[in-house]
């Protein structure tokens, strides 16, 4: 993933950016619409000192831009590193970026502004060159303020929890069936060899935590955030323990209840529509994977009271949760990046650090944790081939061309973030004294 929590590196460089984006927008439109051979030297001419500028002090690796009628504007760092190739098919993709930073570039690409033959060749170069690019590519403050404050609105209290889950969650069953593995497993795999199925690292995710809580068949486990069922039915019929799982997704809801009864487990695991804030039942252990990072900063300490208060003296919870690294946190978390906006609307990422100073204050210590960042960039590059695969049946549900731009950028782009360690995930094991 593009680091997108840098900030330029002085009040001159912003003014640069609003001053260049605020001119670029009427001249971008005459240009697209102009023909003949003045209009097209000088979308040249424009073209290629923009992404010059966007691009100087790059590192590693180079990238083309490809411009209409087939010229090519290289940028080439000299050393080793991702080879990129970007074909500009507006000038618009430009006044994006500068405007938007990359956002802008997100939408661009939405927009079919500009289009790749690999957005994963794209994305490394981007991690690859991250320093120089955060600084040319923050877009404008008035921007940049506008994108915080449409993230602010979407909070997660009660209600907006469920506009925000509903908005990516509520898609369909049919839509995460048919390119998720056959579990309906939306979180990372754990791969535990080379030759391991998609299948396969799922359950020994699912296994890793119950051997990790040491779960009992006369233990009760809540699970926070259940999804489709897929942790709830492995524990069950693996352990025999009885299972109370939670969401509120009226489509994962539906989806879990008729599972567990073709399953034949409906007296071991009771799945509830109910918000995490909701529960009083007290359990032997605690399960939630990667539905933190869908809380929101302003409730986190909440969440961890719910989890403390859930558990009886001795037990213990597994949180897995995708987390950026410590000394990214403070930038990140003042920046709005493309999975915010268009993916998880109300999401916020949390550190390691603050893992562990949530769960102290909320009485809970943090027994160990266990990052495994590139098994989830190889789970979302399967997801990724499974999604291309199955497009057709996808579209005839109804998801136009725009859609599948966003699901497969979204795919590329957080897959190049753990490849990178711009983001991690890790399973936090945590125990109530």
């Amino acid at each position: 993933m593009w680091k997108n929590n840098a900030r330029p590196n002085c009040g001159h460089c912003k003014n640069i950016g609003s001053k260049m984006s605020i001119a670029l927008r009427p001249i971008s439109a005459i240009l697209d619409r102009s023909p003949g051979k003045v209009a097209h030297a000088l979308r040249t001419a424009l073209l290629s000192y923009i992404s010059s500028k966007l691009t100087r002090s790059i590192r590693k690796g180079r990238v083309t831009f490809v411009l209409k009628g087939g010229r090519q504007i290289v940028r080439d760092s000299g050393h080793p590193g991702p080879d990129a190739t970007i074909y500009l098919n507006s000038l618009k993709a430009i006044s994006r970026m500068v405007s938007g930073g990359y956002l802008g570039l997100a939408e661009g690409y939405l927009a079919e502004d500009w289009s790749t033959p690999s957005l994963r060749d794209v994305f490394d170069f981007g991690t690859a060159n991250a320093g120089p690019l955060d600084t040319n590519l923050s877009g404008n403050l008035f921007v940049r303020a506008l994108s915080a404050l449409q993230h602010g609105r979407r909070r997660n209290s009660r209600d907006g929890s469920k506009r925000n889950i509903a908005e990516h969650y509520d898609l369909g069953n049919r839509f995460f069936e048919i390119w998720l593995d056959p579990s309906i497993t939306y979180s990372s795999g754990l791969f535990e060899g080379e030759n391991i199925t998609l299948a396969e690292a799922q359950a020994g995710k699912y296994q890793r935590i119950l051997d990790k809580l040491e779960v009992q068949p006369h233990h009760h486990v809540i699970e926070i955030g259940c999804g489709w069922g897929g942790f709830a039915e492995y524990a069950a019929r693996n352990t025999g323990a009885r299972v109370s799982a939670i969401t509120i997704s009226r489509e994962q809801y539906d989806c879990a209840q008729a599972r567990m009864r073709k399953a034949g487990l409906s007296d071991l695991v009771d799945i509830q529509l109910k918000d995490y804030r909701d529960l009083t039942d007290q359990a032997d252990r605690v399960v939630s994977i990667e539905m933190l990072e869908a809380v929101g900063e302003d409730y986190w300490p909440g969440y961890f009271k719910t989890v403390s208060q859930c558990l009886r003296r001795g037990g213990a919870a597994m949180i897995q949760v995708i987390t950026v690294p410590d000394e990214e946190f403070a930038a990140y978390r003042t920046t709005v990046d493309f999975i915010q906006r268009y993916i998880f609307p109300g999401g916020m990422l949390l550190c390691p650090e603050q893992m562990a100073q949530l769960s102290k204050g909320a009485g809970l210590t943090l027994d160990e944790q266990f990052l495994f960042g590139t098994d989830y960039a190889r789970t979302l590059e399967l997801w990724q081939v499974e999604f291309q695969r199955h497009w057709p049946t996808i579209q005839s549900l109804g998801f136009d061309e725009r859609f599948k731009r966003m699901w497969e950028y979204y795919l590329d782009y957080t897959s190049a973030g753990f490849r990178s360690g711009a983001t991690n995930v890790g399973q936090f094991l945590l125990r109530k004294p």
